[in-house]
């Protein structure tokens, strides 16, 4: 896995996010273990079935908003991990029974696998006119929806605000041992990225995750069991989302989020796609692609503490970490296996 140089200006990060929806190698999406559907009714002519990552209270903040606006359908969802939503994926491809109409992962390597697998139609929805070329994809076959910040939450009851690490550098003193927590890079896509974002960067590498090891890191296998041991106290400090940190926070949790130095902030965009099932429900899965881009859409995720893309520029976050998503779609089984090699 090669070193890459994080961009230095706005211009070329553009051209890299254009990347991140066009000009790459071409790969293919991992697959890992099978999971069962949650939803084994088949599909009505005025039904739209989801499969995303994202929180399924936001899912259900998005099939309200939705439903409200189009009366007579509905939308379903099945959720699950990324690394989960691909296997079910692949599983349903190869036995010729594609079931969903559409998906919305956490970041955009994975969507790159899908197109270049021919599991994407391509549709260029009316309500991403005047979108930053940044946020789609130039063949027309995904769209930014939302940005994810990856940074460090804590525990207010247990850190007090002044302590709590700026840089990921900061993670590696010897204070923290034992007491910083980390979802599985293998479990989730959005960890996945901010994984591979820190390998490629020369200031980190594979070399920073071994002094993240030797600082008694600990892993859990899933985001939300990662979000909520920090808000239980159990660790004092996480590398976590923004959004779903602030969510607890706004239920009550002594949680909060630390956004990193604008040197080293992480921050990846979850996309949505439709998925080549044979045209089932195609025109009513578009319907769903528009909403969640459309204004109303928008304001949905807004409520539920994500930050829309919707009028927003690619110069609001340029001068952050930015990861070679083309590298990262090539190499996603070596960024695994050397992280995987370190933590064991």
């Amino acid at each position: 896995m090669g070193i890459i140089k994080r961009l230095i200006c706005c211009f070329l990060f553009i051209v890299l996010l254009a990347g991140l929806i066009g000009c790459i190698s071409a790969g293919s999406a991992v697959i890992t273990e099978t999971v069962p559907n949650e939803t084994d009714s088949p599909a009505a002519s005025n039904t739209v079935k989801l499969y995303s990552s994202m929180p399924k209270e936001y899912l259900l903040a998005v099939k309200k908003g939705f439903e409200s606006q189009y009366p007579g359908l509905t939308m379903e969802f099945y959720f699950a991990s990324t690394p989960k939503l691909l296997t079910k994926i692949s599983t349903e491809r190869q036995s010729g029974k594609m079931e969903a109409d559409m998906i919305w992962i956490t970041d955009a390597v994975d969507c790159i696998g899908l197109k270049y697998d021919g599991m994407l139609q391509k549709y260029i929805s009316p309500e991403a006119v005047g979108f930053d070329s940044a946020f789609l994809d130039p063949d027309g076959y995904f769209a930014g929806a939302s940005l994810i910040t990856v940074g460090i939450g804590y525990n207010t009851e247990r850190v007090r605000p002044e302590e709590v690490p700026k840089t990921w550098e900061d993670l590696t003193d010897s204070k923290w041992r034992g007491q910083i927590l980390m979802t599985d890079p293998g479990s989730s896509g959005t960890m996945m990225y901010a994984v591979g974002a820190l390998m490629q960067d020369s200031r980190y590498g594979p070399s920073y995750f071994q002094k993240l090891h030797q600082n008694r890191v600990l892993l859990e296998c899933s985001t939300t069991a990662a979000h909520n041991a920090i808000a239980k106290g159990d660790y004092k400090i996480g590398i976590m989302q923004e959004h779903l940190t602030r969510k607890l926070s706004a239920n009550g949790a002594p949680v909060a989020f630390q956004m990193m130095e604008l040197s080293c902030r992480l921050t990846t965009v979850s996309t949505i796609g439709l998925l080549s099932n044979g045209g089932k429900n195609q025109e009513i899965a578009k319907r769903l692609y528009d909403f969640i881009l459309s204004k109303d859409g928008q304001k949905v995720l807004a409520r539920q503490d994500l930050a829309p893309v919707r009028d927003l520029k690619a110069e609001f976050f340029c001068n952050g970490m930015q990861a070679d998503l083309a590298d990262l779609h090539e190499n996603k089984n070596e960024i695994l296996d050397t992280f995987d090699e370190i933590f064991g």
